[in-house]
C-alpha cells in the first residue's frame, strides 16, 4: 500500500524514512483512512520501543509521513538468538503494553512489523489496521478501518476471536504476541498451514505442543507465558498486558514462582466449539474481498521417464533423473504433487486412469538417452484431460549438464504452470547434490536397490559409502544410509543409522532427505519430540514430501496431539490418493479423538477400494474394538493373524486385544511381539504401540523380570 524512501528533513536537517501511499491508492478514502489511522495511532504513543512519528501530511494530493530512519533488520529476516530472546520480548511487551494503556490494538502483530536494531532496540511498525479507542463526553467512538464482522489481519498471527470476526480488545493483541514468541523460541509458527483458510482452522480447533516440547532449552516460565497468550479463550489470557509483562520481567529474572495459570479446555469440547466457527471463520474470509484466497494449483504428477538408451542397463540412469526432478519439484510449495508411489503403476497410455484416480491435470513425461559422456533429455509437460503437450524441452549435453538440466526442468514447470517461486526454492533447486559425476552415478546405482529389502542393504550401503568416499560431503548419500539402516532390524543398526543422519544434517543443513533421513532414525528409538523437529523441518524444505507427512502425522499421534496427526495424514493422503496404507494413517487419529461417525464412513470408503486389504480391515477391528465388542475385534484380528503370521503389526494388535480381553494367551501374544521388536539391540519404538508396551511392562512387573530395559 506505502513505499518507504530514506529522506532528509530539509528544516531540522535529519535523515527520516518516508512513507508515501501508491499512486493506485491516493484516491481510494479506504487506504488513505488506514494510512492516516497509522499515523495518528504511532504518533500518540511515546515509547522507545514503538516507531517515532515527526510529521505527517498531504503534498500534491499525496499522503506521506515522516517517521525515524531505522537500521536493521525485521524480525522476519534476522530473529534474535536464544540468548537474547527474552529481551526482545520483555522489549516487545512493553511496547504493546504501552499501545494498550492508550487504547490502542495493533491487530497485526507480526514478525515483518517487529524491527530489531544493531544495538538490540525493538521497535514495533505498522499501526495501519489499528483500533484506536476515542474518549469522548458521552460515549466512546471506535475508529476502525473495517466495518464490523469482517476479518482483519495477517492469518498466521490472528486470534481466534479475530478470525471469527468476533469483537476484539487488548488480549487479541496478546495472541499474536504468543504466536510470535512461540515461532521465535521454535522456530514454528504453530498454527501455519498451506493455505490461508486451513491456517485460520488451525486457529479456531489446534492446541499447539507446549514451547518447551519443541525446544527443551526454553525456560519454563517462559513456555508457561507463551501458553497462556494462546489460550482459545481471550477470558484465559492475561487480564491486562501489564500483568504480562510482568510476568515476562519475572521469567528475565529468574524470580517467577510458578508457572503463568492456564485453564485447561477438555478437547473434545474445544473441537466441538471449533467446528461450530470453522464454518463462519472461513465464510468471513471468503467474503473480505474477491480473490481473498487463491483456488487450489492442479495436481501434477511425474512419471518414470523411459530409458531409450541402446543399453538397457542405463535404466538406473533414467529412474534416477526422474526422482530428481521430482525432488525438485517438491520443493515448491505452490505445487501439488503426487507421490512417486501414487504414479508408478500407471503404465504408457494411462492417462485417463491417472487422471481418474489420482485428480492429476497435468503430467511430467520425458525419455532419456545416455551414451558414454553424452546425455539428451527429452521432457514434456501433458494436460491430462486433453493429451496435449502444454510445454517441451530437449536438453543435449555432458554427463556433468545434468544437475542443470533437473533444475531447469523443475523451474520450467513451474513457469508452465504459472505457479509461484520463492528466491529460497530456487536457490533450494540450483544446489547440487555433489559436485562428482562419478560419485552421482553411485548413488543413482545404490537408489535403485529396494530400500525395504533387508538383504539387499549391505549392497546398497557400501555403494553409497563409495561415493561418500568420493564426495565426503554428500549429504543426500549420508541421508540414505540412515534411511535404509532404520528399515532393517539388526543389530548396531539404529545406532549407525543416527550417526548417518546427524552427519547428513551437518554436512547440509538445507537438504529436506536429510533431515527426513535423521527424523526416521530419531523416531526409529523412541526419540519423537526431536524427530518431530527434523520431520517438521524437512516439510520447510520440501513442502510436497508426503512420506514426511506420514511419518510427522504418526509421531504426533504418539504424543497425542490428535488433530495435528490428522492435518498431515489427510495432507499425506491428497498426495498418495490411490494407496491404502495412507486410508489407513487417517484412521488412527481418528480413532483416537473417537469421530465414531467419521471413522465409520471412512472404513466404508477404504473398504470399497481395497476389499482385500488387511490394512483396512484393521480399521473395522478399531471400529469394533474402541467403539464395540473387543472379544469380536480380537476374533477378527486372530484370523488376519492365521493368514499373515509374519505380520508383526497384525501380532502387536493382537496382543493388545488379547490382554483386554484377559486371554489366556495374552502373555505369550506380548512375548512374541516384544521379542521380535524390542530385542535389546533394536528397538523399533516408531511402529510399536504405546499399550503394548504399557502392559508388557505390567507383565514384567508381577513376574519380576526385567525385559524391557530399553522399552522406555
Amino acid at each position: 500500500m506505502g513505499a518507504v524512501y530514506h529522506a532528509t528533513d530539509t528544516h531540522l536537517g535529519r535523515e527520516v524514512a518516508l512513507k508515501v501511499l501508491l499512486p493506485q491508492y491516493a484516491s481510494d478514502p479506504e487506504r488513505i483512512a488506514r494510512f492516516q489511522r497509522e499515523a495518528r495511532a504511532a504518533s500518540a504513543l511515546n515509547h522507545p520501543n514503538i516507531v517515532t512519528i515527526y510529521d505527517a501530511g498531504v503534498t500534491e494530493t499525496v499522503p506521506w509521513i515522516a517517521m525515524e530512519l531505522l537500521a536493521g533488520e525485521t524480525l522476519r529476516k534476522a530473529p534474535p538468538s536464544s540468548e537474547t530472546l527474552l529481551d526482545v520480548s520483555v522489549q516487545l511487551a512493553e511496547a504493546i503494553s504501552r499501545a494498550h494503556e492508550a487504547g490502542i490494538v495493533h491487530r497485526d502483530l507480526k514478525p515483518d512489523n517487529i524491527m530489531l536494531t544493531p544495538s538490540g532496540l525493538v521497535k514495533v511498525l505498522d499501526f495501519g489496521i489499528a483500533r484506536v479507542r476515542v474518549s469522548g463526553s458521552d460515549a466512546t467512538a471506535t475508529l476502525s478501518m473495517t466495518t464490523e464482522g469482517a476479518v482483519v489481519g495477517t492469518p498466521g498471527y490472528m486470534s481466534p476471536e479475530q478470525v471469527a470476526a468476533r469483537p476484539i480488545d487488548h488480549r487479541s493483541d496478546q495472541f499474536a504476541f504468543g504466536t510470535i514468541l512461540y515461532e521465535l523460541a521454535t522456530g514454528i509458527n504453530p498454527f501455519r498451514r498451506d493455505t490461508a483458510a486451513q491456517t485460520m482452522a488451525a486457529i479456531l480447533e489446534a492446541t499447539p505442543d507446549p514451547p518447551r516440547a519443541r525446544n527443551s532449552s526454553i525456560d519454563p516460565g517462559f513456555s508457561s507465558v507463551i501458553e497462556r497468550c494462546l489460550a482459545k479463550d481471550p477470558g484465559e489470557r492475561y487480564a491486562t498486558t501489564s500483568e504480562l509483562l510482568a510476568d515476562l520481567r519475572a521469567v528475565r529474572a529468574g524470580t517467577l514462582k510458578a508457572p503463568a495459570r492456564r485453564i485447561h479446555v477438555p478437547a473434545k469440547l474445544a473441537i466441538a466449539a471449533a467446528l461450530l466457527l470453522i464454518a463462519a471463520a472461513t465464510a468471513a474470509f471468503l467474503f473480505l474481498k474477491p480473490g481473498a484466497i487463491e483456488e487450489q494449483p492442479p495436481v501434477l504428477a511425474v512419471r518414470t521417464f523411459r530409458n531409450i538408451s541402446t543399453d538397457p542397463a542405463q535404466e538406473y540412469f533414467s529412474a534416477g533423473i526422474t526422482e530428481e526432478i521430482q525432488g525438485q519439484i517438491s520443493k515448491i510449495a505452490s505445487i501439488r504433487l503426487l507421490s512417486r508411489s501414487a504414479v508408478e503403476r500407471y503404465k504408457d497410455g494411462d492417462l485417463r486412469r491417472l487422471a481418474a484416480e489420482t485428480g492429476a491435470k497435468l503430467v511430467v513425461e520425458g525419455t532419456v538417452r545416455s551414451d558414454k559422456d553424452r546425455v539428451r533429455v527429452t521432457v514434456q509437460l501433458v494436460d491430462t484431460s486433453t493429451e496435449q503437450t502444454v510445454w517441451s524441452q530437449q536438453y543435449d549435453g555432458k554427463v556433468e549438464d545434468i544437475f542443470r538440466v533437473q533444475s531447469d526442468v523443475a523451474v520450467q514447470i513451474a513457469g508452465a504452470m504459472q505457479a509461484q517461486l520463492t528466491p529460497e526454492e530456487r536457490k533450494r533447486i540450483d544446489d547440487r547434490p555433489t559436485r562428482s559425476v562419478a560419485a552421482y552415478d553411485l548413488f543413482l546405482r545404490a537408489r535403485r536397490i529396494n530400500r525395504y529389502a533387508s538383504n539387499e542393504t549391505a549392497k546398497a550401503v557400501s555403494l553409497f559409502k563409495q561415493a561418500i568416499d568420493i564426495d565426503p560431503q554428500f549429504a543426500e548419500a549420508m541421508a540414505e544410509i540412515a534411511e535404509r539402516l532404520t528399515y532393517v532390524p539388526a543389530a548396531g543398526n539404529e545406532v549407525e543409522a543416527l550417526k548417518w543422519g546427524e552427519r547428513a544434517v551437518r554436512a547440509k543443513p538445507d537438504s529436506s532427505v536429510a533431515h527426513f533421513a535423521f527424523g526416521m532414525a530419531l523416531a526409529n528409538t523412541g526419540m519423537t519430540s526431536k524427530a518431530r523437529l527434523e520431520l517438521t523441518r524437512s516439510l520447510e524444505l520440501e513442502p510436497n514430501n508426503n512420506r514426511a507427512m506420514s511419518v510427522l502425522g504418526s509421531i504426533l499421534h504418539q504424543l497425542g496431539n490428535y488433530e495435528e496427526s490428522l492435518h498431515w495424514q489427510r495432507r499425506a493422503l491428497e498426495r498418495s490418493p490411490n494407496g491404502a496404507a495412507y486410508f489407513v494413517h487417517v484412521s488412527a487419529p481418528l480413532s483416537s479423538l473417537e469421530d465414531k461417525t467419521a471413522l465409520e464412513r471412512w472404513y466404508q470408503v477404504a473398504h470399497s477400494r481395497y476389499p482385500k486389504s488387511y490394512r483396512v480391515a484393521l480399521m473395522g477391528v478399531t471400529l469394533e474394538g474402541i467403539f464395540g465388542d473387543t472379544q469380536k475385534a480380537l476374533t477378527t484380528t486372530r484370523q488376519l493373524l492365521a493368514a499373515n503370521p509374519n505380520n508383526i503389526e497384525l501380532l502387536a494388535l493382537t496382543a493388545d486385544l488379547a490382554m483386554l480381553n484377559h486371554a489366556a494367551d495374552a502373555e505369550e501374544l506380548c512375548r512374541k511381539t516384544n521379542g521380535d521388536m524390542l530385542d535389546p539391540q533394536f528397538i523399533n519404538a516408531m511402529i510399536f504401540t504405546e499399550s503394548p508396551r504399557t502392559r508388557y511392562a505390567y507383565f514384567s512387573q508381577k513376574n519380576g523380570t526385567a525385559l524391557v530395559r530399553n522399552a522406555f
